[in-house]
C-alpha cells in the first residue's frame, strides 16, 4: 500500500487556531503509526504546501522521524 499526505503549511493554518499544524501533524502521525511502513510493507510520501511546495519536507524533522523511527 502507498500513502500520499497533502498537507497545508501556510500561514492560515496557524491564523485559523493556534496550535492547528500541530494537529494535522499528530493527525499524520497517529495514522502512520497503524499501518506497517517499511520497504516491504506500506510506503508513505508526505507533501507540504504552502508558497512553495516540499516533497519529503527536508526542513520538517518530524517527518523524518514519521517515516524512520515510528
Amino acid at each position: 500500500m502507498d500513502l500520499l499526505f497533502v498537507i497545508d503549511g501556510s500561514g492560515s493554518i496557524e491564523s485559523s487556531g493556534k496550535g492547528n499544524f500541530d494537529k494535522i501533524r499528530n493527525f499524520v502521525k497517529d495514522l502512520i503509526k497503524s499501518f506497517g511502513v517499511s520497504k516491504e510493507g506500506t510506503h508513505v510520501a508526505i507533501i507540504v504546501y504552502s508558497t512553495k511546495v516540499e516533497v519529503g519536507c527536508p526542513s520538517e524533522f518530524w517527518v523524518i522521524s514519521l517515516i524512520t523511527g515510528l
